[in-house]
């Protein structure tokens, strides 16, 4: 089995120019949205970035804690995948058809993290965590499924390495079709233009 930092350094995360692009877009998406125009607004735009964000998704590997990389992991698809909107859905491309299963189960897993308390079924949608565990019973890795079948019994089992393992993976395959189709890599400025 690859170590956390093998793992991660097969990403996008591990790769600073990535990040840097995805960092630069989300910013000036944010001003955007903000109407700033200044260059210094782009460091404190929001309470989150996504170099701070993949540092820490990183870090909390390393040191093990699972559940805490499995949240930044959540906290960083939100401001990728919802920043073009300026909402907490996904929007533009982060809705397109080959994108969009790594984003729903992104979506999923913050759901489940983020909001512990849900618990019961809203309208038409499952709870949360049922809504994931039918999520990974549909996926095609066997390891993936055996995370479906350990949590029903076990919930906890969410702050293991193998959800975050898993998450980390789902956020990279994400993050560099996102990479792809944004453009991002050739969009080098850093002004608040395209």
């Amino acid at each position: 089995m690859k170590t956390w930092r093998e793992a991660y350094g097969e990403t996008w995360l591990g790769d600073g120019d990535k990040v840097a692009a995805i960092d630069s877009w989300v910013r000036r998406t944010l001003c955007r949205h903000r109407e700033l125009d200044a260059l210094h607004a782009m460091q404190s735009v929001a309470p989150w970035s996504v170099e701070t964000l993949a540092r820490s998704v990183g870090a909390f590997g390393d040191a093990g804690q699972w559940l805490w990389c499995v949240t930044a992991v959540a906290i960083l698809q939100e401001l990728i995948f919802c920043a073009q909107d300026g909402g907490i859905d996904p929007a533009g491309v982060a809705t397109d058809g080959d994108l969009q299963p790594d984003v729903e189960v992104l979506r999923a897993i913050r759901n489940v993290v983020l909001h512990p308390a849900s618990q019961l079924a809203k309208g038409n949608k499952p709870p949360p965590m049922l809504r994931l565990i039918s999520l990974l019973e549909a996926d095609d890795d066997a390891s993936v499924t055996e995370l479906a079948l350990r949590l029903p019994d076990d919930w906890s089992y969410l702050a293991e390495r193998p959800i975050a393992t898993y998450a980390l993976r789902k956020v990279g395959s994400a993050g560099e079709l996102f990479l792809q189709k944004m453009r991002l890599l050739e969009k080098r400025s850093p002004g608040l233009s395209r």
